[in-house]
């Protein structure tokens, strides 16, 4: 989600049907007034955990000691994150889950395509796309966490997490 409009560089259709080759299940509307960009999580998460935590248990130890391992097998998916991925890309499979308070995902958002701090987005083939250039200081977009929106239509719903990214000048 952008916190307001963001200048597109030229071309921005084409690179869009390009990452949708990436990731099937985006979804997009960068011309509405409160552009956003939304893929599922379950199939949109390179790395992904889910475990089941006690009620008024203690949380693991955050970040862990050592790098966690993707691990869906409380949603009986496939164990490879590429199957998961590929496997939760069906609306059907997706349905079929409820998340409640008792569990626990945590998720890990390197892919390789996006890089950090650079902003620097990096596409199969050599191309690369450094963002920074249509976003201006204070500019804010925000990776959210969100449902559909209720009414069933495009676009994020009721927002559970929220990580802003911001340009600052050094």
């Amino acid at each position: 989600m952008f916190a307001e409009k963001p200048g597109l560089p030229w071309g921005i259709s084409a690179i869009m049907q390009f990452v949708r080759m990436l990731d099937p299940t985006l979804a997009d509307d960068l011309s509405s007034e409160k552009p956003w960009i939304m893929s599922p999580l379950l199939s949109a998460m390179p790395f992904l955990k889910v475990e089941k935590i006690e009620a008024n248990s203690r949380w693991p130890e955050f970040p862990a000691a050592q790098p966690f391992v993707d691990n869906c097998h409380i949603l009986q998916a496939p164990t490879s994150n590429i199957e998961r991925r590929k496997y939760f890309r069906d609306p059907a499979k997706r349905s079929e889950h409820t998340f409640g308070p008792e569990l626990l995902l945590t998720a890990d958002f390197v892919h390789g395509h996006v890089h950090f701090p650079s902003l620097k987005i990096s596409f199969p083939g050599g191309i690369e796309l450094q963002s920074t250039k249509y976003w201006h200081e204070g500019q804010r977009v925000m990776l959210a966490g969100c449902e559909k929106a209720a009414d069933g239509s495009a676009g994020p719903g009721r927002t559970f997490f929220c990580v802003a990214f911001e340009i600052v000048p050094e």
